[in-house]
């Protein structure tokens, strides 16, 4: 019985040793600054991603505390360098690009997947971005991760399959038109990786 109990004492130990050890992962970013969200490099086919997962890591970044600089002033000011969207951003340094917001972070977004394969008896929902920030003054990459959402029903009979097929196209049809596609799975993408950020 002692050894069973001293056997749970020292699992538990380890694991809140490797708990600790994951929080501590970001803690060069405790010392918070200003912070510009930079437009997101879009590799998906969905060009209404972009601003959507963008608002969200923003708005999560200001409820976090932390000094977000607005989009609207960022993309003004990039654009005045002529810069008009996220895979631009290469052409200019970070430090430069650190300058002109007068920001102390940057982060740097890229939608690796956003979308929805609707196959009848197969329905597919995929959300992936990865993102970093970078401290403008040294050009270090301080925080580097990726985050996933997604959603994936089979539909055996050919009843179900039709009606699924019917009822994901026009929820699909309704989303692009508010403009917040595959919302939930964004939400849950972007959730991983602010649960991250101190």
């Amino acid at each position: 019985m002692k050894k069973i109990l001293f056997f749970s004492f020292l699992l538990v130990s380890c694991s809140s040793l490797n708990v600790k050890k994951q929080d501590n992962k970001y803690s060069s970013l405790s010392s918070r600054g200003s912070i510009a969200v930079l437009p997101f490099d879009n590799l998906s086919n969905d060009i209404t991603a972009e601003t959507m997962i963008r608002d969200m890591i923003t708005s999560g970044l200001e409820k976090k505390g932390w000094q977000v600089i607005k989009n609207e002033i960022t993309d003004e000011k990039l654009k005045s360098v002529g810069i008009t969207d996220g895979g631009q951003l290469n052409s200019v340094t970070p430090k430069e690009i650190s300058e002109l917001l007068t920001a102390d972070y940057l982060l740097y977004g890229t939608i690796e997947d956003f979308k929805l394969q609707n196959l009848g008896y197969v329905v597919k929902k995929t959300v992936e971005i990865n993102v970093k920030i970078v401290k403008g003054a040294t050009e270090e990459t301080v925080f580097d991760e990726k985050g996933s959402g997604g959603d994936f029903k089979v539909f055996l009979k050919s009843d179900e399959a039709k009606k699924a097929f019917i009822e994901y196209n026009a929820l699909k049809l309704v989303q692009n038109i508010v403009k917040r596609p595959l919302y939930k799975e964004a939400k849950d993408a972007v959730s991983k990786i602010l649960n991250k950020i101190p």
